[in-house]
């Protein structure tokens, strides 16, 4: 099961120790890697780690969670709002938040906001690597070259170097004009 990292941000120690400790026994794929009240040292870190979660508390002394955001010039991290006002609503989802949850934290509702922003991560994954393979594929058939799944990855291998193929046990041996045989790990 892949893991995911978060920081917590919020000026209220009890508040910040209750999310906490919430995202811990929701979030099992979660690991909170720093927690901060001072919304100043969190943007570094923040910046530094590149968590793949940010909780923030929006109303913090000398800076909103809002504010907060600005600082970071390009946030991949999914944000979760987390905070006692539900009028800024509205202004998490401009800010591009992925949940918004009132304090008390609701355990429920965090485990939908930590779902959500789980989804996310992994769509975002998922698209990366099908633009990769898209571009990859493109590349070998312009070249002419097959794509060969082995033991170390995947060969790349010009057409016209290839003799035979031989099906062996659930492989194909691949025989090559060199001398060489490479053993793909399909059939």
């Amino acid at each position: 099961m892949k893991k995911y990292s978060a920081i917590l941000v919020d000026d209220e120690f009890s508040a910040l120790q209750n999310l906490h400790n919430k995202v811990v026994k929701v979030g099992n794929q979660v690991t909170v890697i720093a927690t901060f009240q001072e919304p100043k040292e969190a943007i570094a870190s923040i910046i530094e780690n590149a968590p793949d979660i940010v909780f923030l508390d929006i109303q913090m002394p000398g800076m909103t969670g809002f504010e907060l955001l600005q600082h970071i010039p390009t946030l991949t991290s999914q944000v979760i709002f987390s905070t006692a006002y539900n009028e800024y609503a509205l202004e998490a989802l401009k800010n591009n938040a992925v949940d918004y949850v009132l304090k008390p934290v609701d355990t429920d509702e965090l485990k939908k906001a930590l779902d959500k922003a789980i989804d996310n991560i992994e769509k975002k994954a998922a698209d990366s690597n099908t633009n990769l393979v898209e571009l990859l594929n493109k590349i070998i058939d312009r070249d002419h070259k097959l794509k060969v799944p082995t033991q170390k990855g995947i060969s790349f291998i010009p057409q016209e170097e290839v003799i035979h193929l031989e099906g062996y046990d659930g492989y194909t041996k691949i025989h090559l004009m060199d001398g060489n045989i490479l053993t793909s790990s399909y059939n």
